[in-house]
């Protein structure tokens, strides 16, 4: 089925009607029914395209990251600077999940008077801190290729 995407605030929003809806008027047809969504939902002058929703993008990793584009097939391009800042973030989280952690062995280690332990955990702690300055996404060109970049630092 046919789907409308359009641009709103520098963000890609996918308008799918609901074309088995029982309230659709009797007797029109999808295209008709499409329009008539689009002249409710989407914004006067938004950039838009209609696209076969089998073209619409199945990986909706980086959505934040889509813009509207007229040479794609699916209409959608990935703007992939602001895709490594998500990924980036994702990153971030999964690290300070390790970090707190680490604070808990690290505490454990200070109770038992284990100071191997404790320089060993410190260690662990400040390579999982420099992961943003060190790791290097630019690289990746493509939205699978960044989805595969993950330090091996983290767990």
């Amino acid at each position: 089925m046919k789907r409308c995407i359009y641009e709103i605030d520098g963000r890609v929003v996918q308008l799918i009607p609901a074309y088995q809806d029982s309230t659709r008027p009797p007797g029109m047809t999808d295209d008709e029914y499409l329009a008539e969504a689009i002249s409710r939902t989407v914004p006067p002058g938004a950039r838009r395209r209609i696209i076969d929703g089998e073209d619409a993008p199945a990986d909706r990793t980086y959505r934040e990251a889509w813009r509207l584009s007229d040479s794609a097939a699916s209409g959608v391009t990935v703007d992939m600077p602001h895709a490594r800042a998500i990924h980036l973030d994702r990153i971030r989280v999964a690290r300070d999940a390790d970090l707190r952690r680490l604070d808990v062995q690290y505490l454990r280690a200070i109770e038992a008077d284990d100071t191997a332990a404790q320089q060993r955990i410190a260690a662990a702690k400040q390579a999982l801190r420099d992961i943003p300055q060190t790791l290097d996404l630019d690289g990746y060109a493509t939205p699978e290729a960044l989805g595969a970049a993950w330090p091996k630092e983290l767990s």
